[in-house]
């Protein structure tokens, strides 16, 4: 088994109601010197004590284990106690007393909530006491009982804040090499958006500028994927994503370029758009871009091919709807569920596409919005709706 670490130590320490319980004992027993111990194969450890015979033993004391009768209870699982050692024919001459000057003891197991030993309640004083009837046994063995609900409770509570603090360190190093992957993806990427953009100037050839084209789109793709994976891991390590919210946002002419620079990069998809937007919006313009971008997109990949995608939105009584629609088969309702959370995808027939985090992205902008994302699907059309305050 192993030594005591400081923690066991410290978890007695930290239960606030041991010293009161250990001048209970006292008052209770007659015996002036009481204590927990943390009991192992190799030493006892004295975790809380209420000493008035002044033996010097302050929590932290290690005591070999061989010079203690904590050691029999720690092997045998049964409880010690002794009234009256010079008329006690087991311990009449033994040396543990004659060591520590003793008359009478009592020493009572304490186990964990799986059984496990943790250690003893023990007790003793230098002159004889009545311990051995049985209320006084029962009211010992109670207390050791409660010691240790109290021992694994703060176990448990100790367990949980390392394991937080842990996760936190975590989150902290994966927010940052993040940070630090998505700059160094970013560098080569304007680099090649660079040079693509500088052969479109000077290049003629249509082969070559549908190339650079491609190119173009492909590092836009790449920079939206980058920018889901850093919004993933914000939203994750800080609870919310980052909105900069205005008041009066103009958002028709915002999503129009939206639109726009999805008929350039699905040229061959048809998307239809009904703006009615009358009132000014209170938002974060660049956010709402993002998941009207992330709904289409979803739209484009999961929907029917042959069909249009359809995006609406409009303002009215306090509220701005935004709504994109496609037709093709129903999301299954075992999916409906989860089709918010990271990493999901609407896989209809097989097709899927990116991170299967855009649907969770636009969620997290419009709960950022103090508003609401959903879907409604049924046979032949898939409609995500949110709704926002103005």
């Amino acid at each position: 088994m192993n030594s005591p670490t400081p923690s066991d130590v410290e978890i007695v320490q930290s239960i606030g109601a041991v010293p009161r319980m250990l001048r209970v004992i006292a008052g209770a027993t007659g015996l002036r010197w009481v204590a927990v111990a943390r009991v192992t194969a190799s030493e006892l450890t004295i975790c809380a004590v209420h000493d008035e015979l002044a033996f010097g033993f302050a929590p932290g004391a290690v005591l070999e284990i061989t010079k203690t009768l904590c050691d029999k209870v720690r092997r045998e699982q049964a409880s010690i106690i002794i009234d009256n050692v010079a008329t006690d024919s087991a311990y009449q001459g033994h040396p543990v007393p004659q060591l520590y000057g003793f008359q009478s003891y009592f020493s009572i197991p304490i186990h964990r909530k799986g059984g496990e030993f943790f250690g003893t309640l023990c007790g003793l004083d230098t002159a004889p006491a009545r311990l051995s009837d049985a209320a006084m046994r029962e009211s010992l063995e109670l207390y050791a009982q409660l010691l240790s609900s109290q021992i694994d409770d703060r176990h448990s509570l100790s367990a949980a804040r390392e394991a937080l603090i842990e996760e936190q360190d975590i989150s902290k190093m994966r927010e940052r090499l993040i940070g630090i992957l998505g700059h160094d993806l970013r560098t080569p990427l304007s680099a090649i958006s660079a040079c693509a953009g500088l052969v479109r100037l000077i290049s003629e050839d249509e082969r070559t500028l549908k190339a650079m084209s491609r190119i173009n789109l492909s590092v836009e793709r790449i920079s939206m994927l980058i920018d889901s994976v850093m919004d993933f891991t914000r939203s994750k390590v800080g609870g919310a994503l980052a909105s900069n919210l205005e008041p009066h946002c103009q958002m028709q002419q915002v999503l129009a370029h939206v639109i726009e620079e999805l008929r350039l990069a699905y040229p061959d998809r048809s998307i239809t758009a009904d703006l009615s937007l009358t009132d000014p919006i209170s938002c974060d313009a660049m956010r709402i871009a993002q998941l009207a971008s992330n709904l289409l997109v979803n739209a484009l990949l999961h929907g029917d091919q042959q069909a249009p995608v359809r995006l609406e939105a409009r303002t009215g009584h306090q509220r701005f709807t935004l709504a994109v629609s496609n037709s093709g088969d129903a999301i299954p309702a075992a999916r409906l569920a989860t089709l918010f959370d990271p990493f999901s995808k609407t896989d209809r027939k097989g097709k899927q596409g990116g991170l299967g985090l855009g649907l969770y992205i636009a969620a997290e902008i419009a709960k950022a919005h103090h508003g609401e994302l959903g879907v409604e699907s049924s046979a032949g059309k898939t409609v995500f709706t949110l709704t926002m305050p103005l």
